[in-house]
Formats: C-alpha cells, structure tokens, sequence
C-alpha cells in the first residue's frame, strides 16, 4: 500500500511539474511576443526610447527569472 501510495503521489508531482513547464514556456513565448511588439512601438515612434527600455528590461528580468524556474523544474 505504501509503494501504491509513492506511486501515486509520484504521478501528481510529476503532472503538477509538467503543468508549471507548459505555463512557464507559453509565458516565455508570450514575453518574446510582447518585446517584439514593444520594439516595432520603438521603431516607428509610439513610445520613447526610455519607455522601451524601462518596459523592455522589466520583461526581460521576467523572462530570465522564468528561465531560471524552468531550469530548477526539469
């Protein structure tokens, strides 16, 4: 009983685990997304140049933190 209960408490942990590593990397690609727009916002003019670097760095930080999670997951 008690290697049933291992299992299945392994089997949890293991779909919570695959659960956060699907989030994390949509997030990540979302962040892509979301920095890419914000340069195009850069380029042609709709924002400053300190805005784009503040709003940049602030996902960028974002992104190597979710990186970093990502890493401690797998």
């Amino acid at each position: 009983m008690a290697t049933a209960n291992g299992e299945a408490e392994a089997q949890r942990f293991y779909a919570t685990a695959e659960r956060q590593k699907t989030q994390i990397t949509a997030r990540i690609s979302q962040l892509d997304n979301i920095i890419r727009c914000l340069y195009e916002d850069r380029v042609t003019g709709r924002i400053t140049s300190e805005r784009y670097d503040t709003m940049a760095s602030g996902y960028e930080l974002e992104q190597a933190e979710l990186r970093q999670e990502l890493q401690c997951i797998t």
